[in-house]
């Protein structure tokens, strides 16, 4: 029986060669770190410091129905992100101002019927962006991905209040300004994050953020003029009565959480089916099956398990990013018998949890066909969170997964140029080294409407 004020265990070894370790590859230090000290354990490295690691399900579950009384999620976000994203917005306030802004925000994002809206936006999204790289011979699926998702999000926000000229130029504005904020070092070492003026990283990266602010300002102002009603979020939020100050900081929160783990996800679907050629050919052939030469609707969705299998698995096993949600705990507490000092950051390890022998059979083995059975794995596998943190734009992800994961193997067949690789950091997500390039073969089809192979574009 553990002490009242015994701490979790930490992985033995050097304090700096932990951090190298955890630098150069920090999914399998990891898993390591769990193989040694089970389902919590604590990390204690230079320039980081103490945080605590949970690569347990049921933990996390336990975690994730507590108050923000008692685990902050809104202090976590608002630590890592600084001032990026304000201090109100539904991914950095906490209690009640949470669950007004989430309630606010969720009506839009949990409506299947509006959701179901945008099944032909996302598709079109994704070939005017293919069509762009047509005499290109190679390409950049994690840059295209990237474009895809904020194209998305970006059309689900504005609707169709604004033409696509301004609105390619308000997202290419965001997408640098998110490059060099996201993919900076101060954004993952918090202590790092001091404005000393226009010639410190972070005070450069809070004068751009004003920029950004100044420009979708202006836009918003434009479209209040000409008496903005379009049925979009963006719309819908007008209504709720925000602040402008307010209303940008969920535009950039939806930006910024919307389109960078979306397109990670997108890339690695893409680099699983691609390097498992008998999941490729099964998905094809319920995409033959299942639709033959025409296009996929909402209602087909049901009758393609494998493509939501594929999503499942992709999720479960890539390296989207070591960590995956965040707490600070606001009192002293005991969890799994160990005390955890208030102040103290906790943090999710989804790739640990998905690489458990004793919840996953074959836990490095990329198997769809483990989400088309009788067993329910909703209560190890939560992807979007759980809990009051859920993730708003869940549905909506999923959907756009799906959507992509289909409409691309209708249109084209790839072959990955670099297919042995590792994952790499990209902003909020990893993605795999070298960004996943490829080259394209054109589907065309025959008399019978099944796809096959013609040129290369």
């Amino acid at each position: 029986m553990r002490s009242a004020t015994s701490t979790p265990p930490t992985p033995s070894g050097f304090r700096f060669l932990q951090l190298f370790h955890f630098s150069y590859d920090p999914f399998l230090f990891l898993k390591e770190a769990y193989q040694e000290c089970g389902d919590l354990f604590m990390l204690n490295l230079p320039v980081l410091g103490k945080v605590i690691c949970v690569a347990c399900p049921q933990l996390v579950r336990e975690i994730s129905v507590q108050s923000d009384d008692t685990y902050s999620a809104g202090q976590f976000h608002r630590m890592i992100t600084g001032d990026l994203l304000g201090k109100s917005s539904t991914f950095t306030a906490d209690c009640e101002s949470h669950r007004e802004r989430q309630k606010l925000v969720s009506k839009h994002f949990n409506n299947q019927v509006l959701i179901h809206r945008h099944f032909s936006m996302i598709r079109s999204v994704l070939t005017h962006n293919l069509e762009k790289h047509i005499n290109s011979d190679t390409i950049n699926l994690c840059d295209v991905f990237d474009r895809i998702s904020l194209e998305i999000v970006g059309r689900v926000l504005w609707g169709k209040a604004i033409d696509d000229e301004n609105l390619y130029q308000l997202l290419d504005e965001f997408h640098q300004f998110s490059t060099k904020a996201l993919r900076s070092v101060s954004c993952q070492i918090p202590t790092l994050q001091r404005d000393f003026g226009s010639w410190s990283p972070w005070g450069r990266i809070l004068r751009h953020k004003r920029k950004i602010h100044r420009i979708y300002y202006q836009e918003i102002q434009r479209l209040l003029a000409e008496g903005y009603n379009e049925a979009s979020v963006i719309g819908y939020l007008f209504e709720s009565g925000l602040s402008d100050d307010s209303l940008i900081e969920e535009i950039f929160t939806l930006l910024f959480g919307g389109h960078e783990t979306t397109s990670a996800a997108m890339a690695w679907t893409i680099y699983q089916v691609e390097t498992h050629s008998e999941v490729k050919d099964c998905l094809l052939h319920e995409i033959n099956s299942v639709l033959g030469k025409r296009l996929a609707e909402p209602k087909d969705l049901s009758q393609l398990p494998l493509a939501r299998a594929i999503v499942d698995e992709t999720l479960r096993i890539s390296p989207m990013g070591p960590f995956s949600g965040g707490r600070i705990a606001q009192q002293n507490v005991r969890l799994s018998g160990y005390l955890i000092e208030a102040g103290t950051p906790i943090l999710f390890c989804p790739f640990t949890m998905g690489q458990r022998e004793d919840i996953w059979q074959s836990a490095s083995h990329f198997d769809p066909s483990r989400f088309m059975g009788k067993f329910n794995y909703n209560s190890f596998h939560q992807p979007f969170g759980q809990g009051n943190r859920v993730c708003i734009g869940k549905k909506l992800a999923q959907l756009e997964l799906i959507i992509i994961l289909i409409s691309l193997y209708q249109k084209t067949n790839l072959e990955l140029i670099n297919s042995d690789t590792k994952p790499m950091r990209r902003g909020l997500a990893w993605v795999p080294h070298k960004n996943l390039c490829a080259k394209f073969i054109k589907y065309n089809r025959d008399r019978s409407g099944q796809l096959k192979p013609d040129i290369k574009i």
